[in-house]
C-alpha cells in the first residue's frame, strides 16, 4: 500500500496533508487512536478525526475515494 499513498500524496499532496507513523515505536500513540491493523488511513481535520479507514478496508479504490471526499 505503501507506493499507492506516496502516490496519492504526490497527487493531492497540494490540498490534503499525509503523513506516517511508525506504530511500533509509537505503541502508546497508535493504541491511544485505536489502531488495531495495518494499514489504517485516518482522516482528520482540525485535531478531530473525521474518518477511518481499517485494516480490512484499505484497498486502492477505498483509499482513493476517502481522498476525493476530501478534497
Amino acid at each position: 500500500m505503501k507506493p499507492f499513498v506516496v502516490g496519492c500524496s504526490e497527487k493531492y499532496g497540494d490540498k490534503l496533508k499525509f503523513g506516517v507513523v511508525n506504530t511500533g515505536a509509537n505503541k502508546r500513540l497508535a493504541i491511544g487512536q485505536r489502531v488495531m491493523g495495518i494499514p489504517t488511513m485516518v482522516v482528520y481535520e482540525g485535531g478531530e478525526k473525521l474518518e477511518t479507514l481499517g485494516k480490512d478496508d484499505a484497498s486502492e479504490a477505498n483509499i482513493e475515494a476517502l481522498v476525493q471526499r476530501y478534497i
